[in-house]
């Protein structure tokens, strides 16, 4: 099969070309033309920096089908086990590359020291080329806000002690008694970033206790209420 395209002298307007599109060989390798199909092309924010919080998520879609897409959903989630958010967009999007720029109402939370596996997808579309509806972006946060918190306070039972530090190493954790009196005492290994130590052996009488934590570049000391 040949194509051929003369340009005559009679008209100057124009494109002065043709284009040939969508060959199909039926009888050997069959084409199934896409009729809907939204790509998420980009994400404009988060963006890339050194310290995150609570951040807004907007994405850019595009229509690359060829009928209309009245409305779509869309959605979200930090790393791979995270929770997924996902939204519907009310967004009317014209065939063969009609955009949009849309913003999540949710934020995510990127505060947390260490690396996020950023992900945002089209969910639930009926779409007919799902290659091209998935983005994502690696952010890491190198900022470490709080050294150490512990939680909950007041408390009944068990604690809970997560440590945000730049370095790994050896810590101790002391818990006294408002009389001075050392009730708990315990070594602990951490790494790099943020680490959860549990504490359910503390045997402390209902009033406040002082706990401190030391090792490792920390030295911090946090009161806490124990109630019945």
């Amino acid at each position: 099969m040949e194509w051929i395209y003369t340009k005559d002298n009679s008209v100057s307007n124009g494109s002065d070309a043709a284009w040939v599109d969508l060959i199909d060989f039926s009888d050997t390798a069959p084409v199934r033309y896409i009729s809907k199909d939204l790509e998420v092309s980009g994400i404009v924010s988060p963006v890339v920096k050194d310290s995150y919080g609570r951040e807004q998520v907007t994405v850019k879609v595009r229509n690359t089908g060829s009928t209309l897409i009245n409305g779509f959903y869309l959605a979200y989630r930090t790393n791979e086990n995270s929770l997924t958010e996902r939204e519907f967009f009310n967004v009317l999007l014209m065939p063969l590359n009609d955009s949009a720029t849309v913003t999540f109402s949710g934020r995510a939370d990127l505060s947390r020291f260490g690396t996020y596996d950023f992900r945002v997808y089209s969910l639930d579309n009926n779409d007919e080329y799902t290659a091209n509806d998935t983005i994502n972006v690696l952010f890491d946060n190198k900022v470490l806000k709080e050294s150490v918190s512990v939680y909950p306070n007041p408390f009944t039972g068990s604690l809970t002690v997560e440590i945000a530090s730049p370095t790994s190493g050896e810590i101790t954790i002391t818990v006294v008694n408002n009389s001075g009196q050392k009730i708990y005492e315990s070594d602990h290994f951490i790494t790099e970033g943020e680490t959860l130590v549990t504490i359910d052996d503390l045997k402390a009488a209902p009033s406040v206790v002082y706990m401190s934590i030391k090792g490792a570049g920390l030295n911090s000391t946090i009161p806490l209420i124990k109630i019945r």
